[in-house]
């Protein structure tokens, strides 16, 4: 008979004492974590303008489009828009206060000039007071907010109304539905977030206040948020050549600045 154990005799007390073998436990399959999709690196999920109003029309539910606005003009993630509340805003100094479980802390973002204001002004004389009712939440729902899976299905809902199918990559399936693959698209709902910091980086050119309006710990995860266009890198490229004095402007000596400060403090 073969054990999984080695014995060994403890004469004194003439019992036989079952000593776990170490391979019984080592013999088991490792977890591998899954790899990101190849496809999706350096993909410019992100949305123009006129892309983001056409998304915009198409959602006659107006908490379902406040919603979308909410993650796109302040770069919230879904999970953070659905839970928003009106006491996270003080409209009289025009800040916005939010919570991220991801990075769990509270940060503060401006909102001068963000057209969130008076689209939040216009939602709450017409629904405030169903606001109320539910705990100050403006995604107010049954069990006071909309969960974020809700709000993904009607998200897809829309994708397919304004016609932003496009499929990057399929999906390779796990467990039993391994033949099952599904299509990754490349406007999600993150792609609204993704939107809102190109954006910011590109109105700005300032890596650094993008990284803090983006609420980023790491500088690194920032730079995958920032897409360059050919005519941004023709302009890159262009603005290189044609200055005879290599002059850098106060944006680039700010990030410089800041990179080698961020490179000190890896070491």
């Amino acid at each position: 008979m073969t054990l999984s154990a080695s014995h060994s005799t403890n004469y004194s007390g003439n019992r036989t004492v079952i000593e776990p073998s170490k391979k019984s436990y080592n013999n088991r399959p490792k977890y591998k974590k899954k790899p990101k999709n190849q496809w999706s690196h350096g993909l410019d999920r992100s949305l123009n303008d006129e892309e983001i109003q056409q998304f915009f029309d198409v959602i006659p539910n107006p908490r379902h489009k406040l919603c979308f606005q909410l993650m796109y003009y302040l770069g919230l993630r879904i999970s953070e828009g659905v839970k928003v509340r009106i006491q996270d805003f003080n409209l009289e100094l025009e800040w916005f206060r939010v919570y991220a479980p991801k990075t769990d802390r509270v940060d503060s973002l401006p909102l001068k000039d963000n057209p969130i204001v008076p689209t939040l002004k216009e939602y709450l004389y017409e629904y405030g007071g169903e606001v109320e009712r539910n705990q100050g939440y403006l995604i107010y729902g049954e069990n006071g907010h909309m969960s974020k899976y809700c709000m993904r299905n009607k998200f897809e809902k829309y994708r397919e109304k304004a016609g932003f199918m496009d499929i990057y990559a399929w999906s390779e399936g796990t467990g039993r539905q391994k033949w099952d693959k599904k299509p990754l698209y490349r406007f999600s709902t993150h792609s609204l977030r993704h939107s809102y910091i190109t954006k910011v980086y590109k109105e700005t050119k300032n890596p650094v206040a993008t990284k803090e309006l983006a609420r980023h710990k790491s500088f690194n995860t920032t730079l995958t948020y920032i897409n360059l266009v050919d005519n941004d890198k023709e302009e890159a490229m262009s603005r290189t050549w044609n200055h005879k004095e290599a002059e850098m402007d106060e944006d680039f000596t700010e990030f410089m600045q800041f990179y080698r400060m961020w490179k000190k403090m890896k070491e």
